[in-house]
């Protein structure tokens, strides 16, 4: 038997059967709390961007203040660090692996929870209007949507990680990453058979794979 036969032997049934067996998907095409929690980090992304929308209206209609002391720029510089807070939940939202092991605290929904309703509750003091016209009443409304939806999203993450329905969330969600790695391993395995059957000029055995 030569290298190739004996490298052929490694991949055939028996490991491939054994990661198949470890890589089953979840039954009923995904886990419902996972869909459900996905369409609510799109929801808080928006909510989030709604406010730095806010805040930047905001600074936009006090650009053109006669007077510029030094409060006016340290509300200037408040309202920007509204929008930097406001992307960063965005990014949380999304939930990127590798950047929410930059920031545990993020991952937890207590600490996700209160972020939110910190900027929710710095976009109804900051992102106010300084004016009586129609846009000025306007951009009051909006912020008090932008704030008061954001701040409903923080107040649902806080329930959630009293009731543990984040801790079970992020149980599945590292099994259902698991479950990807795994079935992404076999998928390689499965090519690499096929590579060397194909070198070998052997059809691959039928319903191997079935």
């Amino acid at each position: 038997m030569n290298a190739s036969d004996a490298e052929r032997q490694d991949l055939l049934p028996g490991s491939l059967s054994a990661a198949g067996g470890s890589s089953a998907p979840p039954p009923g095409g995904g886990d419902c709390l996972l869909h459900i929690c996905r369409v609510f980090n799109f929801l808080t992304s928006v909510c989030a961007l709604l406010c730095a929308l806010a805040f930047g209206m905001s600074m936009w209609v006090r650009g053109d203040a006669t007077v510029k002391d030094a409060y006016f720029y340290s509300g200037q510089a408040v309202r920007v660090f509204g929008i930097a807070i406001a992307l960063l939940i965005v990014l949380v939202e999304t939930e990127w692996h590798r950047f929410m092991h930059l920031v545990p605290l993020l991952d937890a929904w207590l600490g996700r929870g209160i972020l939110h309703i910190f900027e929710a509750t710095l976009t109804f003091r900051e992102a106010y209007p300084s004016g009586t016209t129609d846009f000025h009443k306007s951009l009051e409304l909006y912020r008090s949507a932008a704030s008061l939806s954001l701040l409903v999203c923080g107040s649902v993450y806080i329930l959630g990680a009293v009731t543990c329905i984040g801790v079970i969330k992020n149980a599945k969600q590292r099994q259902e990453q698991q479950v990807q790695r795994a079935e992404a391993e076999l998928e390689r395995m499965e090519r690499r058979k096929k590579e060397l059957e194909r070198q070998l000029g052997r059809p691959p055995p039928a319903g191997l794979f079935l």
